[in-house]
């Protein structure tokens, strides 16, 4: 058989696997001229996403049966890519408009972009530029967003056409805008695609429960259950999420108040409530606040007239009841907190200086966008003004809002204000949505053996279970006597089954379509009840303790005390912790600290934190306002580790600026002495004794640190990721395995640095680069390194002056791509290192 091939090339692949050969190259319209995305597909392959675009566009949508994945290529400068790809989108615009979208997954070390995941699209469908421009203010908010962009691509014989990509939902994004990695979460929405599929209108569906029948579900669910923290995470994330749904949790403690405030406003900004329906939602659970953030994506901008969406949210307060999918816009709304910051941020973002800067630093990139766009679709033109107009009709606005909505708040405030209250009434016809019929939940068995199953009927019509079955057996175990399930009125009608072995599946029948059998697999997860583990800690917060005085908003830690339970203190109150106190964990003793902390000791009275037992839950600071530590030591801590919060630090500070100096952390049983997430710092005099792994961990922190003492650690002494620091007069020894290791696109600055009895001095992975002097480095098994461990980065740099290296067994190691400079002698990686092999002794 003639096999017809179809060619897709990516150029870009070279930048990041041979990277010695372009990583000085600076000129970007170079770049953007020679950067295209073009692909190679087997014959078998088209001929199947031809048959799927066929099926698709006879449908109202894309269903889910013609979204299969087939093989196919990436051509880089030197050999073939696997790749796997298939048709993307919801609805049919995404074949129609010239050019199929599409789901891209790229195998090994290569990227695009930066990106192993992503989906290409005709730009039509995000409204061109509008969908680029909020998620580039998206990210100068520091939001959660996708990465987006535009690039050219030819599929086999078709001619080049101007794409636009966006990455797909996996770590990488978390990663990139510095956040530690978490469960992205979302409300399943194939019970509004089982609704438009058979002909029903968005506008025609509350007859039918769709949106209580929703599941919490996961992106990357296989990893996630795979891996205990991720799955943990999960359980949390999806309490929060069910809260959310149900309205039966204030606002405040389920999202990240700030973070949704700006999501709100830029919405506005938007000129569309698209990203703001419910089955478009998207949610990171930080698993260090306990919180989730908006993701922001699928905005469609300014899609209908300029002032389509003006002041959504008085518009919505107005409205008067809605229907229960949308009333969790009212439970926001009616929270105080919310509004405070939601105002803050709309006086801010929309300002004329505002609008001005943003449009002045994105104008190169976005006339070069307009020209390539205008290029393939002489018909489209772009007006930055809408903007200008939009943000004007906002800002005369704003006074207006304010007072209706205090009036709103100080005469409704009540989240029931808003829902209108729905009984769902049994159908006659035959209409059934596999997605809003029965659900099968797992649950645990008290008695220790076997199985439960949770069965709740989200049909509006009854429902009878008839049996469960095994993906092993093909037959079906029929129940003795089948369980009878009323149809969803107000709520779902439950049951609860208990089997030996865990079934996969169960087989039913509903009232309406008796002759047929409906099948339904078992959920991954439980149901999500309760509280999450912050919450549970924040009810128990006791004012009235003995072991602290309160002062008006000031909590003071006055003399010496020992905690035997972890005491989460809220984030109304600043912590003053006194000179000479000593204060003790026991049992599960520890601290979180969520307003402000300031413990300055002396030098004679020096402040302690001491872990009586391995048991205890260390000190733990959250987006506080500040912390102040002087003359501090830390001996004997563990990390957060309680219910299913679990930090790695035994001093972990998130998200908060920090000033240490004369500070000692001792014996600690945590996988890091000192934990350092997103915050600005200034540190001196910091010594850390006797590890378990790490010493010192900075994620995603900008700072400086000086006089550093660092001995006996299990693992690397000093670990930067994604952080531009400052290192100054640091020794360290007997380091486990790294020295200082950097990584995940740091910028890091040393001076005065010895490193002693380590397996590696000085490390740069991942598309970091040091820069360092006066740099000293002995009995290691390798002076220093430089290689690519993460595919999405791509190779590093370690360029060191005035270096002395002693009692080595190998100078370096060099992965392909990177580059090692020293003392003016340099070396670029000609081969690829076996990194797995590197990192294997330290695998748990």
């Amino acid at each position: 058989m003639n096999n017809r091939i179809t060619k897709i090339f990516i150029y870009t692949l070279s930048l990041t696997v041979f990277f010695g050969a372009v990583m000085f190259i600076s000129d970007d319209d170079y770049l953007a001229d020679n950067l295209h995305l073009v692909i190679e597909m087997p014959d078998s392959s088209k001929d199947e996403l031809d048959g799927y675009i066929a099926h698709a566009i006879t449908q109202k949508v894309i269903p889910e049966e013609d979204k299969e994945y087939v093989k196919a290529y990436i051509l880089s400068d030197q050999e073939k890519v696997k790749i796997k790809m298939r048709l993307k989108g919801d609805w049919t615009d995404h074949l129609t408009y010239g050019h199929p979208s599409y789901r891209i997954k790229i195998n090994g070390k290569y990227n695009f972009h930066s990106l192993k995941e992503f989906s290409i699209q005709h730009p039509r469908t995000r409204n061109f530029l509008h969908e680029w421009i909020i998620h580039h203010l998206a990210e100068e908010e520091d939001l959660l967003t996708t990465k987006y962009g535009f690039e050219t691509v030819k599929i086999g014989e078709d001619v080049y056409q101007y794409y636009a990509y966006e990455e797909h939902f996996a770590k990488q994004l978390l990663e990139r805008r510095n956040r530690r990695e978490g469960p992205i979460l979302k409300m399943d929405e194939s019970t509004t695609w089982d609704l438009l599929a058979q002909g029903y209108e968005q506008n025609a569906m509350d007859d039918l429960p769709y949106f209580e029948a929703s599941q919490i579900a996961a992106f990357k669910e296989g990893r996630t259950m795979e891996n205990a923290s991720l799955n943990q995470a999960f359980s949390e994330g999806q309490k929060l999420l069910q809260h959310f749904k149900d309205g039966t949790a204030p606002i405040d403690e389920i999202f990240d108040v700030d973070q949704l405030a700006k999501f709100y406003v830029l919405m506005e900004l938007s000129g569309s409530n698209h990203g703001l329906r419910w089955h478009n939602r998207r949610f990171y659970y930080n698993p260090i606040t306990q919180k989730l953030e908006h993701i922001i994506y699928d905005v469609v901008p300014h899609s209908k007239t300029e002032d389509w969406n003006v002041n959504f949210i008085e518009r919505r307060m107005k409205s008067g009841a809605v229907a229960i999918p949308f009333n969790f816009d009212a439970r926001i709304f009616l929270n105080r907190k919310f509004k405070k910051r939601y105002l803050f941020h709309l006086n801010r973002m929309t300002t004329d200086f505002y609008y001005d800067e943003k449009v002045k630093e994105l104008w190169p990139e976005l006339s070069k966008h307009h020209y390539n766009l205008k290029a393939i679709h002489p018909d489209y033109s772009f007006d930055p003004n809408v903007y200008k107009k939009h943000i004007v009709s906002l800002r005369d606005g704003k006074e207006a809002l304010k007072n209706f909505w205090d009036a709103v708040i100080e005469k409704r405030d009540d989240s029931h204000y808003w829902q209108r209250e729905l009984t769902y009434v049994e159908r006659s016809d035959s209409l059934f949505a596999p997605s809003i019929g029965v659900v099968a939940l797992p649950s645990v068995a008290d008695s220790g053996y076997g199985y439960h199953v949770l069965l709740e009927n989200y049909h509006v019509n009854g429902a009878v279970v008839i049996g469960y079955g095994f993906k092993e057996i093909s037959d079906t175990v029929f129940l003795r006597e089948p369980i009878r399930l009323n149809g969803y009125r107000t709520a779902a009608d439950t049951a609860t089954i208990h089997t030996n072995l865990k079934p996969d599946y169960f087989v039913y029948q509903v009232s309406n379509l008796p002759k047929q059998k409906q099948r339904v697999n078992v959920n991954n997860w439980e149901k999500p009840t309760g509280e999450t583990t912050r919450m549970m800690l924040k009810s128990g917060f006791d004012k009235d303790s003995d072991h602290y005085t309160i002062q008006e908003n000031k909590l003071v830690f006055d003399h010496d005390v020992t905690l035997s339970n972890l005491l989460l203190i809220p984030a109304e109150y600043q912590v003053l912790v006194l000179p000479g106190v000593t204060i003790k964990f026991e049992k599960t003793g520890g601290l979180i600290i969520c307003g402000s902390i300031s413990a300055i000791g002396e030098p004679n009275l020096p402040i302690q934190f001491i872990g009586v037992d391995k048991t205890n839950n260390g000190l733990t600071v959250l987006e506080a306002n500040y912390c102040k530590l002087s003359h501090v030591i830390f001996d004997g801590l563990s990390n957060l580790d309680y219910g299913r919060w679990e930090l790695t630090g035994a001093l972990s500070i998130y998200q908060t600026p920090t000033k240490m100096d004369n500070v000692v952390v001792l014996n600690n049983h945590s996988e890091d002495a000192i934990n350092l997430i997103r915050c600005s710092f200034r540190a001196s005099h910091i010594m850390v004794s006797n590890t378990y792994s790490d010493g010192i961990d900075l994620d995603f922190c900008r700072g400086k640190m000086t006089g550093v003492n660092i001995q006996h650690t299990g693992n690397d002494a000093i670990d930067l990721s994604g952080s531009i620091v400052t290192l100054t007069n640091v020794k360290i020894s007997h380091s486990g395995d790294k020295g200082i290791s950097g990584g995940e696109g740091s910028v890091i600055s040393l001076k005065n640095i010895e490193v002693s009895d380590a397996i590696t001095g000085v490390v740069s992975k991942d598309a970091t680069v040091i820069f360092g002097e006066e740099i000293t480095v002995k009995q290691v098994e390798f002076g220093t390194g430089a290689f690519c461990k993460k595919a999405e980065y791509g190779p590093a740099i370690v360029s060191l002056g005035n270096y002395k290296l002693e009692n080595q067994q190998n100078d370096y190691l060099l992965d392909k791509g990177s580059v090692i400079l020293v003392n003016d002698a340099q070396e670029i990686g000609q081969k690829i290192l076996n990194i797995d092999s590197l990192y294997a002794p330290f695998e748990k």
